[in-house]
């Protein structure tokens, strides 16, 4: 128990409120040897912290609780859950709950819920300056449900995250891979050392592979995810009044949800006004060649809307891209910064380079090949629905787009270090030979639609060769710089 010196001071405070209503004085709390007053307490501890606990009971008891007459009965009532529910039962009065206990131990929620029924005592009035000043701020500060500076919850068992080691498993592990004290300073050096210990203790038996160990158990990753947040200057949320606020990045990220949303639905309504429009664009490929058709009674609506939900899409993507860099960009070195710029620019860029390639080269040419290429049977009309026309349209136009991403997806796959020229420059013998194999499985069976969009593909796979070359960097030096980067901000 944090704070043993406290105990005194709030059992004293404890048996004043129960006994001030109708004095007019504190000083005169109404007990004494002559009378005394006895003072429940329910808690969770068992095994070795109930016997702590209870002879810090004992203690108080035979000295200050004789003194002025205070006598403390406590007892334990199982787990956190148990004792939850053992409280809240007293407080609504249910047949069968004990009395309702003077001080217990609880989780804000709980006292929360307590102090909205009116059960729990405010105990800033019963602590000086000097008292206060004792304790972390934030501590007392959970309890001051309103704002107004109340104390409703007594921070007596606080803790923060221990790590204890041990020392024979401990030496013979960093005397061989060189691990120290100073590496589980910080997080991410305790995440370097848990790594190396897994590997460790795995090379020990080398004829069962993966059956390494853990280095060390961890509380909930909620606990970790807000704790960091804090300590990196920014928290995730707060609480007031039993309800949860968003603090200023998720406001943020809440109202650039917003904008992109709100973006979407009105290029959707403006595209509807368009639709025929749309629709005229997509059917102008193969309209010289096929004769469309609504075979379904709500074909040809479902198919204005699929346009325009396209076209929001499409209106959006620009806005929502923007957002995303605006959102990360406090968090960005210069140099990040730069590159997600890029990325996201280029990405734009290729993706609509490829549609614009299937629409104007490959759709028309794969259109009037399938219509007309195949002699014979010409009895036979070539005749299509709608929905089948924009599905076609619509899946030629994202792979294009996609395949057209191939020098994006280099760039950035090269600035990680996980590829290099001199692996792409090995390999492109195999890669031609796969993407004349994708070229068939997507295109129809002839060797110059293959080849339309072979060659693009090819000729992307060059390109990539090229910017690889421009921006592979091996990880340490990209670190290096960085590193400097970051002195060079610092001064």
């Amino acid at each position: 128990m944090a704070h043993n010196k406290f105990l005194p001071r709030v059992l004293a405070a404890a048996a004043a409120m129960m006994l001030l209503a109708g004095c007019s004085s504190k000083a005169d709390p109404g007990f004494s040897p002559a009378n005394p007053v006895n003072i429940t307490i329910w808690t969770y501890y068992n095994g070795e912290q109930l016997e702590a606990f209870n002879a810090l009971v004992d203690e108080f008891n035979s000295t200050v609780g004789k003194e002025q007459g205070i006598t403390v009965e406590s007892s334990s009532h199982g787990s956190v859950t148990d004792l939850e529910n053992n409280v809240l039962a007293s407080a609504e009065g249910k047949v069968g709950a004990e009395a309702m206990p003077n001080i217990f131990s609880a989780y804000a929620d709980t006292a929360y819920a307590l102090d909205e029924m009116g059960q729990i005592a405010d105990l800033s009035d019963y602590l000086s300056e000097e008292d206060r000043a004792a304790f972390i701020e934030d501590y007392l500060s959970e309890g001051d449900f309103s704002g107004s500076g109340s104390i409703k919850i007594f921070p007596v068992a606080k803790s923060a995250e221990l790590l204890f080691l041990n020392e024979t498993d401990w030496e013979p592990f960093a005397a061989t891979t060189g691990a120290t004290y100073d590496d589980l300073a910080t997080i991410e050096g305790l995440v370097s050392v848990a790594e190396r210990y897994y590997e460790w203790t795995d090379a020990q038996t080398p004829d069962i592979p993966n059956d390494g160990r853990a280095f060390f158990g961890r509380d909930a990753m909620a606990n970790y995810m807000l704790i960091g947040a804090k300590q990196l200057g920014c928290t995730i949320f707060d609480a007031q009044d039993g309800s949860m606020t968003l603090t200023g990045h998720l406001k943020e990220l809440r109202n650039r949800l917003i904008i992109c949303a709100v973006v979407f639905v009105v290029g959707v309504v403006v595209s509807l006004a368009y639709a025929d429009r749309l629709i005229d664009l997509l059917t102008a490929m193969g309209r010289d060649y096929y004769q469309f058709v609504s075979i379904a009674p709500q074909e040809k609506l479902m198919q204005y809307f699929r346009v325009s939900i396209l076209a929001g899409v499409v209106v959006t993507v620009p806005v929502a891209f923007y957002n995303i860099y605006a959102f990360a960009k406090p968090g960005l070195k210069k140099s990040e910064s730069t590159f997600f710029k890029l990325v996201m620019l280029l990405g734009l860029i290729l993706f609509c380079v490829g549609v614009l390639f299937a629409y104007k080269l490959m759709m028309p040419f794969m259109l009037r090949f399938l219509s007309t290429g195949i002699e014979g049977a010409e009895y036979i009309q070539t005749t299509t629905s709608i929905e089948s026309y924009v599905n076609l349209c619509l899946t030629m136009f994202i792979i294009f787009g996609c395949v057209f991403e191939m020098p994006l997806i280099t760039i950035i796959l090269s600035k990680m270090g996980i590829i290099n020229p001199q692996i792409l420059k090995q390999v492109r013998g195999v890669a031609i030979v796969v993407i004349f194999f994708i070229a068939a499985v997507v295109t129809p069976p002839d060797i110059v639609s293959q080849c339309m969009v072979a060659f693009p593909m090819v000729l992307l796979y060059f390109v990539s060769i090229f910017l690889s070359g421009i921006f592979y960097k091996p990880r340490d030096t990209d670190e290096d710089e960085d590193d400097e980067e970051e002195e060079e901000s610092e001064d």
